[in-house]
């Protein structure tokens, strides 16, 4: 099952029939809220396998802050693998230059941490709006 936007009624009508909105769009101020309960998404089997770039959200919820969401989901990814392979490098470098018998560094905790922020930022990027539930 796809989904389809739906505006609210006070808002403009919708460019085109399949018109979604881009990344980063937000309704101009002009057109208020959606009504209480509205659904800005809705299912539509019209639109089966058709790609859209803002998951449903919860009711009320814009896509802006969804987008917004999303990019907070990507950084901690992002940031994570950056503090995994760190952590990685300082391992492995500090094993290949201890020489036989010496004593090298193992960077475990950059390494669990790292991984930990990854995996999270890949947990919030498959649901944004879940971060809204918990923080």
């Amino acid at each position: 099952m796809g989904y389809r936007f739906n505006p609210p009624p006070n808002w403009p009508p919708l460019p085109s029939a399949d018109w979604t909105p881009p990344p980063g769009w937000a309704p101009h101020p002009s057109w208020g809220p959606a009504p209480q309960g509205w659904n800005l998404w809705v299912e539509d089997p019209a639109y089966a396998g058709v790609p859209t770039f803002v998951p449903p959200a919860a009711p009320g919820v814009s896509p802006a802050l969804v987008a917004r969401l999303r990019g907070v989901a990507i950084r901690n990814a992002v940031l994570g693998a950056v503090i995994m392979l760190i952590g990685l490098t300082v391992s492995v470098w500090s094993y290949a230059a201890a020489g036989q018998g010496g004593h090298f560094v193992v960077a475990w905790g950059a390494v669990v941490f790292g991984g930990w922020r990854f995996l999270r930022g890949l947990y919030q990027l498959s649901n944004p709006t879940r971060m809204l539930a918990n923080g």
